[in-house]
């Protein structure tokens, strides 16, 4: 069994999850705490200074995850493009749309690298 971990986190497919785990891990956090100090009121007249940092970290986080898998990627697309389509048919904003472009850009980009770094690497990209 020992041997099959291993090779699972050693050899990571364009797909894979387990590399990207603390990476997701640092997202998440960083959402949770900004809408916690913005629903407190936690430093508050810095509120947009913490978001524009966020927003940062965000990004270079997807970014680094995209090296190693195509999934985080993937998954702000879709995250994007789910905003995108609630904002223009039922006129709901889930986040800004700015922001929502700029995540589609990001995602872009990082299915780039991705596709780019695993063919360097010679990786299986399935």
């Amino acid at each position: 069994m020992k041997k099959k971990e291993k090779a699972f986190f050693k050899k990571p497919s364009l797909f894979a999850f387990a590399p990207i785990i603390p990476h997701l891990i640092i997202i998440a956090a960083c959402i949770g705490l900004y809408y916690a100090m913005m629903q407190y009121y936690l430093f508050f007249p810095w509120g947009i200074y913490i978001y524009y940092g966020i927003q940062c970290i965000i990004a270079l986080c997807i970014l680094s995850a995209s090296a190693q898998s195509v999934a985080v990627p993937l998954a702000a697309l879709l995250i994007s493009l789910l905003t995108l389509f609630t904002h223009n048919v039922y006129l709901n904003n889930l986040m800004n749309v700015n922001t929502a472009w700029e995540l589609n850009i990001l995602a872009l980009v990082g299915i780039i690298i991705a596709v780019v770094v695993h063919n360097k690497k010679g990786r299986n990209l399935c």
